[in-house]
C-alpha cells in the first residue's frame, strides 16, 4: 500500500554518489527492474540454451531455480531465483559476461525482493582505461 523510499548510491570509477527519493513513481521502478524484466528465458531462440536445476526445501516449500547457459556467447549466462513457498520470486541473481578482441562486458545483477537492487556493471574497450559502475537502490519502508 505505501510505496518504499529508495536510497540510491552510484559508484563510477571510484567517484560515489547518494540521493534519496523518497515517493518513487511507478516509472522509476519500472526502470531501476528494466535491466531484470528485459532477461526472457522463454524466448524460442533461447529453448534448449540452458541447463535447468531446481533444488527444492521438502520442510519450508521454498527452491532454488537455476539456469546455466550451455553455451558462453549466451547471455546471461546463469540466472538463480529463489521462491518462496507461496511461489513469489524472493531473489534474483543474474550473470552476464561478453568477450571479443575489442570489447569486454560484465554485469552481475541481484534483487533481493523488498530489500535492494544491486547492479555492477565492468566495461574495457581496447586502448581505453577500464570502467566501472556500481549501483545499489536500498527499498527503505515506512
Amino acid at each position: 500500500t505505501h510505496k518504499p523510499a529508495l536510497q540510491k548510491t552510484i559508484v563510477m570509477n571510484g567517484q560515489r554518489d547518494s540521493l534519496t527519493i523518497d515517493s518513487p513513481d511507478s516509472a522509476q521502478l519500472q526502470h531501476l527492474l528494466a535491466p531484470f524484466l528485459e532477461v526472457d528465458l522463454n524466448k524460442p531462440s533461447l529453448q534448449g540454451a540452458y541447463d535447468t536445476i531446481l533444488l527444492a526445501d521438502q520442510f519450508t516449500g521454498t527452491h532454488s531455480l537455476m539456469y546455466k547457459a550451455r553455451n558462453t556467447a549466451t547471455v546471461p549466462q546463469e540466472v538463480i531465483m529463489d521462491i518462496d513457498n507461496q511461489q513469489h520470486i524472493t531473489n534474483v541473481q543474474m550473470n552476464k559476461h561478453v568477450a571479443n578482441l575489442v570489447y569486454e562486458y560484465q554485469q552481475n545483477l541481484v534483487y533481493q525482493q523488498n530489500k535492494h537492487i544491486r547492479i555492477v556493471t565492468w566495461q574495457k574497450i581496447a586502448f581505453l582505461p577500464a570502467r566501472e559502475l556500481d549501483v545499489k537502490v536500498l527499498l527503505r519502508h515506512p
